[in-house]
């Protein structure tokens, strides 16, 4: 359980890719609660599951209620690579199933990546704002099996690629599976101060009792 830290300006080194939290070697069961990370390469990130002590077997990770923001790779630029630094959320473990519940990200690269993993994948009531480049990046299209999103903000316009090359927006992802992005909306959700790190909703939020619970 990783839970309530304040988390801020971590960088990569020998031993770390600059993540504020995460995990490695496939520990059974994870817990990712109402943390406030920022200024760091990688807002929460996982490693693989091969290990000095032997090979771990992931089987949940939940990841409820954080505040991600101002996470940016210090080598500047765009990437299509999925394993690129960068973004708010960076799954690289392999078996898992992730639960990714009422975050709040702003202000990053990429909002959540998912490379080499098996699990599903799960997205529900999250905002995410000012994201750069895809909102979720899902690398794999066997990682995609069993997943959903629902009831989430994206601004801008939803950039999701759901084990596809090209990203995709809201329209053509629920054309492509009835159900698929329920409650999504492209929208503003009208933060009271973002730049000033105040990400409370002013009244007229699309994001107020917009949640599937």
């Amino acid at each position: 359980i990783f839970s309530e830290n304040e988390v801020r300006a971590h960088r990569p080194s020998g031993s770390s890719d600059g993540a504020g939290g995460g995990f490695q070697y496939g520990p059974d069961r994870v817990w990712i609660l109402f943390n406030h990370i920022y200024d760091c390469e990688v807002g929460i990130g996982s490693g693989s599951e091969s290990g000095p002590m032997g090979d771990g077997t992931g089987r949940e990770v939940f990841v409820i209620g954080n505040s991600i923001h101002d996470i940016h790779r210090s080598s500047g630029g765009t990437s299509t690579d999925p394993w690129r630094l960068g973004a708010a959320i960076r799954w690289t473990d392999e078996s898992a199933n992730h639960v990714v519940l009422h975050n709040t990200i702003y202000g990053v690269d990429i909002g959540m990546s998912v490379v080499r993993g098996r699990g599903a994948l799960t997205v529900a009531n999250n905002i995410f704002a000012g994201v750069g480049e895809d909102h979720i990046l899902v690398e794999d299209a066997a990682s995609t099996v069993g997943g959903s999103i629902l009831a989430s903000i994206f601004e801008p316009a939803a950039r999701v690629r759901w084990g596809t090359a090209a990203p995709l927006g809201l329209a053509v992802l629920r054309a492509a599976s009835p159900g698929f992005c329920a409650g999504c909306l492209d929208a503003d959700p009208l933060f009271t101060n973002a730049a000033a790190g105040d990400f409370t909703l002013r009244v007229a939020s699309p994001a107020i009792d917009a949640a599937d619970l």
